[in-house]
């Protein structure tokens, strides 16, 4: 079966025949969030970092490799009969943290 990924933001779409599933990703450490990090001083990246930590019960932001290994899951055979689910990959954020944008 072949299956499109698609990014879009914060979603994935992975498209079969009649299928659909979604990714969710929380908070990733990717080279743009190093290289903000690294545009802050050092106590504002601290101060950052902390406050990400704060939001994810699992104490850190996710790494890429969290985010590729459930997409990949997902477009194994193995994830076949999964559909119209949707898959937090955020380190417990979506039901632990408020949004901070809205605080």
């Amino acid at each position: 079966m072949e299956r499109l990924l698609a990014w879009r933001g914060d979603l994935v779409q992975l498209r079969g025949r009649a299928e659909t599933r979604h990714r969710c990703a929380g908070s990733i450490a990717t080279e743009r969030y190093a290289a903000f990090l690294a545009r802050q001083t050092r106590e504002v990246a601290a101060r950052i970092e902390g406050d990400m930590a704060r939001l994810h019960p699992l104490g850190r932001v996710g790494q890429p490799r969290e985010v590729a290994s459930a997409v990949a899951y997902l477009l194994s055979d193995e994830a076949s009969f999964i559909n119209g689910a949707i898959l937090p990959v955020d380190g417990g954020r979506s039901v632990f943290a408020p949004d901070p944008e809205e605080a």
